[in-house]
């Protein structure tokens, strides 16, 4: 799967691109904003993709000007309560003050919620990453539940909070890079060299979509 949208591209995470995905994790700039901060290994990184290489798990490297810049992802809690959880972590630092990060996140909420018709998504984030929890603040995000031995704050955004409170920053994206319409099915790419296990087994509202898709390979 790939998703082109507002100057910047998103590639579903591949076999051959964890080895890349695990040293830029396992650098201390991006492991000290993480819960887990050990050392990942090559074995620990391909058991760990084998686990979320499936239609639950949405991990996309993020390209900008054809270049892997960062890692956003989205996890399908539950497709019947429409919950859903994301993260991201962007390795090149001088794209960190960009709106670069601002365009990827955006783009995978948009997702989130209008092509995979999600009601709500959580997230966890580090109680001393300010940046990261005042991001998620104007994205209409609120936080549930602080746990200070963990240094864990865990936050939740509604499908409605979101698109009023971060309607600045999408109205402001779609001004920048002179594109006006909503991520859709238009923008999502899909090859047929995907395995039908991550493409199988969906609610029908998405299965449909899916098979219109794949039936261009025919």
């Amino acid at each position: 799967m790939k998703i082109e949208k507002y100057g910047i591209v998103l590639k579903r995470l591949t076999i051959g691109d964890i080895e890349l995905l695990r040293k830029k994790r396992n650098q201390k700039s991006i492991k000290s904003k993480m819960f887990f901060q050990k050392e990942i290994s090559k074995a620990e990184q391909q058991e760990w993709f084998q686990s979320i290489n499936n239609k639950h798990h949405y991990y996309f490297i993020i390209y900008y000007k054809n270049k892997e810049i960062g890692l956003i992802h989205g996890k399908i809690l539950s497709f019947e309560k429409r919950l859903a959880e994301g993260g991201m972590f962007i390795w090149e630092e001088e794209l960190l003050q960009s709106h670069i990060p601002v365009l990827a996140s955006i783009i995978l909420a948009d997702m989130t919620f209008l092509i995979m018709k999600m009601k709500t998504t959580l997230a966890e984030v580090r109680s001393d990453n300010p940046t990261a929890l005042s991001y998620n603040l104007k994205l209409g995000y609120k936080i549930t539940e602080s746990i200070s031995a963990k240094n864990k704050t865990k936050m939740s955004l509604q499908k409605k909070d979101y698109f009023e409170k971060a309607k600045p920053l999408r109205d402001m994206i779609k001004r920048i890079s002179k594109d006006s319409t909503d991520i859709s099915w238009a923008d999502v790419h899909l090859e047929n060299s995907v395995p039908d296990s991550l493409y199988t087994g969906l609610p029908d509202y998405l299965q449909e979509e899916i098979e219109k898709k794949r039936s261009n390979f025919a």
